[in-house]
């Protein structure tokens, strides 16, 4: 009867579109997708995830309307969006396990699909004023823009809130999988987020280390 009960609640929070309540509720609407459906509009999530991380090439070719090269970005862009996805999923689940997290990766890359939700907003109000943008052929983006510097405020400050919403929604997120307090996922977020940049100075200096040993031992030598 619980099991029952529980499955009739969560349809029916479910059937309240994902797309507009995880902006109020992104807890409740993240437990509802997870337990029901944790693989609901992956794909769609990656082609957005891929989409912002491609967007100076996304708006190089919508200002010049090269529709075969958007169609071939399409495909680039859910291929880095599935990509992406994966790793920063595996990251926070293993961090998360370090810090005894208790979620599993397939909740967390729904959690991390998801925190892209928002970026949708940006992408559409940056595509409607670089199709706004004229001349728009055999001109770049920036000499065509040059004049609309009010334009791009509104795209850029729509990109950062959705980009803050986005953090917001994975820190949320990542606490309700892994069972943390929010302090607790903030601090699985940045460690993760950072991994990736630390690993590159981590190599860094044992090259600049190794090179440094080489010429000692070179000079020694001479």
């Amino acid at each position: 009867m619980n099991n029952h009960l529980r499955e009739v609640c969560v349809s029916i929070k479910f059937k309240k579109n994902p797309w507009v309540t995880i902006w109020a509720n992104p807890r409740a609407t993240l437990s509802a997708i997870i337990q029901r459906k944790p693989n609901y509009c992956f794909y769609l999530l990656a082609e957005i995830n891929g989409l912002v991380l491609l967007l100076p090439l996304l708006k190089s070719i919508l200002l010049n309307r090269q529709y075969l090269g958007f169609i071939g970005l399409l495909l680039l862009a859910f291929l880095v969006g599935v990509i992406c996805i994966s790793i920063m999923s595996a990251l926070y689940f293993w961090i998360g396990k370090l810090m005894k997290g208790k979620g599993s990766f397939r909740s967390v890359r729904t959690v991390v699909a998801w925190s892209n939700a928002p970026n949708l907003i940006a992408l559409i109000v940056w595509m409607i004023f670089i199709f706004t943008l004229q001349p728009y052929s055999e001109t770049s983006y920036l000499s065509a823009s040059t004049n609309s510097s009010d334009k791009i405020m509104v795209c850029a400050v729509a990109q950062v809130a959705a980009s803050i919403w986005s953090i917001v929604i994975l820190i949320v997120g990542i606490s309700l999988v892994q069972r943390f307090s929010i302090g607790k996922s903030a601090v699985n977020f940045v460690l993760a987020t950072l991994f990736p940049f630390l690993c590159i100075l981590v190599v860094w200096v044992a090259v600049l280390i190794i090179l440094m040993i080489l010429w000692m031992i070179r000079g020694m030598v001479v």
